[in-house]
């Protein structure tokens, strides 16, 4: 009798034991995958802001270039109309000179 009480007692904590192990990794696999989960939403997130970052650096480099452009535009106007001027002045300066050799030879005759 005594054997077989001691037996079922064995039994009996081998059976909490395994029960405990048991429930101890279910434990574990349910940690796991929330870990796995937010790991896996946090990725995702990080994604998104960099997918958000990279459109906004890229909206960013756009919008300097077109000024950069916009800056050579203006550049090369001032810089044509400068030269149109130039050329007027210097157009000016001929005939000014002209008109006073004309003037100057004909008095010596």
């Amino acid at each position: 009798m005594m054997r077989m009480m001691r037996m079922l007692l064995m039994m009996m904590l081998l059976m909490m034991m395994m029960m405990m192990m048991m429930m101890m990794m279910m434990m574990m696999m349910m940690m796991m995958m929330v870990v796995v989960v937010v790991v896996v939403v946090m990725m995702m997130m990080m994604m998104m802001m960099m997918m958000m970052m990279m459109m906004m650096m890229m909206m960013m480099m756009m919008v300097m270039m077109m000024m950069m452009m916009m800056m050579m535009m203006m550049m090369m106007m001032m810089m044509m109309m400068m030269m149109m001027m130039m050329m007027m002045m210097m157009m000016m300066m001929m005939m000014m000179a002209n008109r006073v050799v004309s003037k100057e030879l004909t008095h010596k005759q």
